[in-house]
């Protein structure tokens, strides 16, 4: 599970092979309405910092599926 807070938007993507979820915390505090497909730009520069942001670790094996 990862998870990237960006100002009032929240990325999160339970597994790999799942899409990224996109909230707006301004709006929908309860993460109950998935806007990703409305922001593509937004879902770009957050899935670019759960990449760029994660350290390969022995302890915490990266799971596909």
């Amino acid at each position: 599970k990862q998870a990237v807070r960006m100002g009032n938007w929240k990325g999160v993507r339970l597994r790999p092979s799942k899409p990224l979820q996109l909230y707006d915390l301004s709006k929908d505090m309860h993460e109950e309405n998935d806007v990703a497909q409305n922001y593509p730009d937004v879902v770009r520069k957050i899935e670019t910092i759960m990449i760029e942001g994660r350290t390969e670790s022995q302890l915490f094996p990266l799971v596909k599926g």
